[in-house]
């Protein structure tokens, strides 16, 4: 979609993007499409230790094998820096937590 736009277009595009907003054309173009995202644990929450604080990857994907690769390409370059497996062998309330017993992260699905 991006490609067949004018330069003008891209540009304003990129503009609003940057502006956080999202442009009516790209949200009917994203219409039932599946996007993919990896949120991490980054350790703890500050105002309760026994509970995980987690972040999200600033990438999204359309394939989940794909975005993955890129997660772990950014884990071998130490990013993203906040990135704390470890914490998951901290205190943990499992009632609220549940299964922390995995170090992988997740990748969840959002349908727009």
């Amino acid at each position: 979609m991006f490609r067949t736009l004018r330069q003008q277009d891209k540009e304003d595009f990129l503009t609003m993007l940057e502006l956080g907003k999202i442009p009516a054309m790209f949200l009917n173009f994203l219409k039932g499409k599946r996007l993919n995202k990896i949120s991490y644990v980054k350790g703890f929450k500050e105002d309760d230790p026994t509970k995980l604080a987690y972040s999200t990857f600033n990438q999204l994907g359309w394939s989940k094998e794909e975005l993955i690769s890129s997660f772990k390409r950014g884990l071998t370059k130490g990013f993203p820096k906040n990135y704390n497996p470890d914490a998951i062998a901290g205190p943990i309330d499992t009632t609220s937590e549940g299964d922390a017993s995995f170090n992988a992260p997740s990748v969840e699905d959002d349908i727009i």
